[in-house]
């Protein structure tokens, strides 16, 4: 029985063996840059394809090695206790060295995951092609400003293998690239990129977790970095030296954390410039006040002819409730929470984006276009005025007398 099992597991091992040095053998480097962008978006289809159809015949010879496996360890477990030593060494010898079936199911499973990586990678730069986030790419030769990004230090190699990839990462980083295209751009100090990009990869390696597979390999650690753009990799490295024991867990927990930090960096500054709006504000007289104080109109509403008046009127019945407290009125008019410093401790509570106030998303990812207020003509929501909503006591009595003026238009 052990023979008809080693038999039929041998073409299975030697087309995953194959196909293992056909996967090593692919060109997966980034593509020119100097490509127009149909041919980038062709170059990407065509990858993905072939990643896909490599990824399909793997899976395909994996599950067929680990049937036979499974079925093998049936068998031994069944035959009598005089021949199953034997049994058990013929199995040893089949599975167990370098090339046995297990380390090949191993090594097929983290080409997998390494594959799936590239193919991600493909379908954003085809998505983002797509939505026309991309410019198409100059068909010339064309010189680059240099750009003057943060220096970095210059390590030193002292020879040993283990921190060859370190030091080589931030040699490439530190000497080589000096002149930057538009494309290499977005892997820069871009809030919005990165964070995206994170973000999307911490997607796919909770699928993969959720599929049982096992996160802590060198392959996936490799791929998370070559995502980093160089001053979030340096801040990485740093975390390296200072920590004896690294893994991608705590990969994965730092830049969950770098994030969270950026968001609150972009809160503070939010703070600041409510601030300074406040102080440029404040030379400007009562007249001028009262004149944007009597010509308002509704921040959520756009101005009609009067003949229209009554169906607006009916629509602002079926408005969204506020955002703040849930009941039915502008957000701007809550009084439950009438200060500037409640409603945003509102929204941190509800987790929600400072610029369209909706909770699920962070104020750097928002697509809303960006809003400008109403009464300071600063670039924030009008519910979150400084100058406006910065006082408790005054801005009861503002939206008392803002409902009333709205009763009269």
């Amino acid at each position: 029985m052990s023979a008809t099992i080693i038999l039929s597991a041998r073409p299975t091992k030697e087309k995953l063996e194959a196909l293992l040095k056909e996967v090593q053998e692919m060109d997966l480097t980034p593509l020119e840059q100097m490509l127009t962008r149909e041919e980038t978006r062709q170059q990407h289809e065509a990858r993905k394809r072939i990643i896909e159809e490599r990824t399909m015949r793997l899976k395909l010879h994996i599950s067929t090695l680990e049937t036979i496996n499974t079925n093998w360890i049936q068998y031994i477990q069944q035959v009598p206790a005089t021949k199953r030593k034997q049994e058990e060494d013929k199995y040893a010898q089949m599975v167990e060295d370098k090339r046995g079936i297990l380390n090949l199911i191993s090594e097929g499973k983290e080409v997998i995951i390494t594959l799936s990586m590239y193919m991600n990678d493909s379908e954003l730069v085809i998505q983002r092609l797509k939505e026309g986030e991309i410019k198409e790419q100059p068909t010339q030769i064309t010189y680059y400003p240099t750009v003057n990004l943060p220096q970095l230090p210059l390590a030193t190699f002292g020879g040993n293998p283990k921190l060859w990839r370190e030091f080589s990462s931030r040699f490439e980083v530190a000497v080589h690239l000096q002149k930057i295209p538009d494309i290499q751009k977005l892997t820069w100090k871009n809030d919005r990129e990165w964070k995206v990009t994170v973000e999307a990869t911490e997607r796919i390696l909770r699928q993969l977790e959720a599929m049982g597979e096992n996160l802590e390999q060198s392959s996936i650690e490799i791929i998370i970095e070559n995502k980093l753009p160089a001053w979030i990799l340096d801040r990485v490295y740093q975390q390296k030296e200072e920590q004896k024991i690294w893994s991608v867990a705590k990969l994965r927990q730092f830049l969950a954390k770098l994030i969270q930090r950026n968001e609150e960096v972009t809160r503070s500054q939010f703070f600041d410039i409510m601030k300074e709006q406040k102080e440029s504000k404040s030379k400007i007289g009562p007249r001028t006040n009262q004149r944007y104080f009597t010509e308002e109109t509704s921040a959520l509403t756009v101005t009609t002819p009067q003949t229209n008046r009554k169906a607006n009127m009916k629509i602002s019945k079926t408005q969204r409730p506020c955002v703040f407290c849930n009941k039915n009125h502008w957000d701007n008019e809550c009084q439950t929470y009438p200060s500037l410093e409640t409603r945003m401790q509102r929204l941190k509570e509800n987790n929600a984006c400072l610029n369209c106030l909706q909770p699920g998303h962070t104020t750097i990812n928002c697509k809303t276009r960006k809003r400008v207020c109403f009464y300071c003509k600063g670039h924030h929501n009008t519910a979150l005025c400084y100058t406006k909503y910065n006082n408790p006591a005054q801005s009861v009595g503002l939206i008392e007398e803002e409902k009333i003026q709205r009763r009269q238009r």
